[in-house]
């Protein structure tokens, strides 16, 4: 099994089912992993401005008065702009993936009435681990009969029970893909998976 699978679309979703009644039906509302909404992103940019201005004080503190020499001015300065621009194009990168993840949950409302399940099953799975052993996350890339493969992750949700790794679905786990079959494959999707730990559904 290879160490990584590619990186998913938007709204290609998983959903990990623990209950038998959950898979008779696509799911309501487009399953989203945790983001920072719009006052949380305020807050974060407020105090990102904050830390930008610190930094860049800094920098002119190192060049108008006197330091250990040249190379350490040029180094730390150096240092202290790459932090910066990381820190915001990783905001920036976060915001248009949120706006992307939108835009899919609101493809899904539109299409839902068109949803329909296909069969397919686990090709490949990449697991992410957290420092304590539980689950983070699972990407799966998934064979669907009579389309191309797709790919789709499961993120744990905010304040749910830690996720074991027995719990995440093997190579060969049967697959629901709910799609709207007339729809490119850039259209959202949601990914059924069963528990292997439960009965399965269905």
């Amino acid at each position: 099994m290879p160490d990584r699978v590619a990186e998913p679309l938007p709204g290609h979703v998983v959903r990990l089912l623990t209950r038998r009644d959950d898979a008779s039906i696509p799911p309501a509302e487009l399953p989203a992993p945790p983001r920072l909404r719009g006052g949380a992103r305020a807050v974060v940019a407020v105090i990102g401005a904050i830390f930008t201005a610190a930094g860049l004080s800094g920098v002119a503190t190192l060049w108008i008065f006197p330091g250990p020499g040249l190379w350490f001015s040029l180094l730390f300065t150096l240092f202290l702009l790459v932090l910066v621009v990381a820190g915001w194009a990783a905001f920036v990168a976060t915001g248009h993936v949120a706006r992307a993840e939108r835009r899919a949950a609101d493809q899904w409302r539109t299409a839902r009435p068109r949803i329909v399940a296909q069969p397919g099953f686990v090709e490949e799975r990449h697991v992410a681990l957290g420092d304590d052993g539980a689950v983070l996350g699972f990407t799966v890339r998934v064979a669907v009969l009579g389309r191309d493969p797709v790919l789709a992750r499961w993120t744990s949700p905010r304040g749910a029970s830690p996720l074991l790794q027995p719990q995440v679905p093997g190579e060969g786990a049967r697959a629901d893909v709910w799609l709207d079959p007339a729809a490119d494959a850039a259209h959202p999707l949601v990914v059924d998976l069963a528990d292997p730990t439960l009965a399965s559904p269905g």
